[in-house]
């Protein structure tokens, strides 16, 4: 199955929550490939510096990162077609590369985090609409995610909007154990804030 993680807005923790469901998967016994396609690179070079910092006794990596290219991912999904994986893309924040597309079609599901304020519901919106043109049956989950503080008749208005595209998740609040990621390991406290949204993607989607 392949998971993608998007949006054109940046900021909105595409990165930090594809690290964590990547964690979270392999928690559950699930094998797992983690794509990441933004040229900043933050999780490669989080996985990198990680396995400076460990001694020679440190516990084997859960699951590999690789870093692609959007280009490339046509050879990429071919060589994985028969692949018993879970596969967690990290899309780039943008949405004007044509090379976006076979990425988009060939999700299994399409997971959108975003904020509730009006720049990033507008850029998420905008996502979604353009996903639902390459293909109207693509299964989209939006995570209203680093929620802080909540405009309950914004928050209503963009859900009854974004809930016509697809699942509009419970909130993920903007807590600081969110920001200490690893690509090793998911941390209860961590779990304990993401675990019922993950949940809920994982049971609703049969992943």
């Amino acid at each position: 199955m392949t998971i993608v993680f998007g949006n054109q807005k940046g900021g909105v923790g595409k990165t930090s929550l594809s690290i964590l469901f990547a964690n979270y998967l392999v928690m559950l016994g699930k094998k797992v490939l983690l794509i990441e396609m933004d040229i900043q690179q933050s999780v490669t070079s989080t996985r990198k510096r990680e396995l400076e910092f460990m001694s020679e006794m440190a516990k084997p990596k859960p699951y590999d990162i690789l870093f692609s290219k959007l280009s490339d991912y046509p050879k990429i999904a071919e060589k994985l077609k028969n692949a018993n994986i879970h596969v967690v893309i990290d899309l780039p924040g943008k949405l004007d590369d044509p090379h976006l597309v076979p990425i988009l079609k060939n999700a299994d599901l399409i997971v959108c985090p975003f904020d509730y304020d009006i720049r990033s519901f507008t850029s998420t919106a905008t996502f979604a609409s353009v996903i639902k043109k390459i293909d109207s049956a693509k299964q989209i989950v939006f995570v209203p995610n680093r929620i802080k503080v909540m405009n309950y008749e914004l928050r209503d208005e963009v859900n009854a909007t974004l809930e016509k595209m697809g699942l509009v998740t419970d909130v993920i609040s903007d807590r600081a154990a969110i920001k200490r990621i690893s690509t090793f390991e998911i941390t209860e406290e961590q779990k304990g804030i993401v675990g019922k949204v993950f949940d809920a993607i994982i049971e609703n989607h049969k992943i």
